[in-house]
């Protein structure tokens, strides 16, 4: 695993910039992104004074764009709850997100559910809200919430399984015109502790919409 997040279990996180963007058809290389799957926010919070930094190199299809756009991210934890952070996108364009967990997994009462809610996309008058559930299931787990990102209500759905401490696999699913599938894997390198990579695929449900890919780097730090 990366950086425990509450409830996280043995998951690595992971977060897109400029996918989401790209699907809605915004001229944006940059979304604000709490702890995620490949794209869609999670219930997972960071740990107090845990943080993450983000770099990610995004594309489309050949026939659309042979350009990356490149994005970096930082995302800070505080108390266990709440997370924060912001993406900028290297051209003068940033974005604030915020997340709060009202209950997680690990509370016996809770049996491995858990709930968050937050916003990303702060920038001006914009802001895209969620709310996003979770269950664990051991190595399987399982996430489902709604986000109106881009001014479109969107459900989205997916799930991540550890295959072992250095593997896993996230996929999800976003609703909507323009929806989304993405599928990606996620690799700790062990020689360095702290330091994930991953390559993430998204195939668009509407046939003229691009498909999209991108590479990240996540490396965990504690303040």
């Amino acid at each position: 695993m990366l950086w425990k997040a509450r409830g996280m279990g043995m998951s690595g996180v992971s977060t897109r910039f400029a996918a989401v963007l790209v699907v809605f058809g915004l001229g944006s290389a940059i979304n604000a992104s709490p702890t995620a799957l490949n794209v869609m926010p999670i219930a997972d919070t960071l740990g107090h004074r845990e943080g993450l930094f983000y770099y990610t190199l995004t594309g489309t299809e050949r026939k659309v764009s042979k350009s990356y756009a490149h994005a970096n991210a930082i995302q800070v934890g505080l108390t266990g709850k709440v997370e924060f952070g912001f993406d900028n996108d290297f051209e003068g364009g940033t974005v604030l997100n915020a997340k709060y967990n009202f209950f997680n997994g690990e509370q016996k009462q809770f049996n491995g559910w858990a709930l968050s809610a937050g916003f990303t996309g702060l920038s001006g008058d914009n802001i895209d809200p969620y709310v996003v559930g979770r269950r664990d299931l051991g190595k399987l787990r399982l996430h489902a919430g709604y986000w109106r990102v881009a001014k479109v209500n969107t459900a989205m759905f997916g799930a991540d399984y550890t295959i072992d401490e250095t593997f896993s696999i996230l996929a999800d699913h976003l609703s909507g015109t323009h929806n989304m599938t993405y599928l990606g894997l996620y690799y700790n390198v062990p020689i360095l502790k702290g330091l994930q990579l991953g390559f993430t695929y998204g195939v668009n449900g509407n046939k003229d919409d691009a498909s999209v890919h991108f590479l990240t780097a996540i490396y965990g730090f504690r303040l």
